[in-house]
């Protein structure tokens, strides 16, 4: 009789939840961004998304070669 009645409550639980989940659906919060604001906080120069003042790859000497072993034969 338990298994019977905890696979109810487990239904209902599941149900009230679910209709948690749909509630927002049905009014949703329309917003409008704030263009000025991102701009100021994406191009200042404190940004964490400010781009980096060089490329990462700056070298053009070519690449390091690469170390042996000293156990590998010539």
């Amino acid at each position: 009789m338990w298994f019977w009645t905890m696979s109810v409550v487990g239904d209902v639980w599941f149900g009230f939840s679910w209709l948690l989940n749909q509630l927002p659906k049905f009014n949703p919060v329309k917003t409008i961004p704030d263009l000025a604001a991102l701009k100021r906080y994406c191009y200042s120069a404190t940004s964490p998304m400010a781009p980096p003042g060089s490329p990462a790859s700056t070298s053009l000497s070519p690449p390091p070669t690469p170390l042996t072993s000293p156990y590998s034969t010539p």
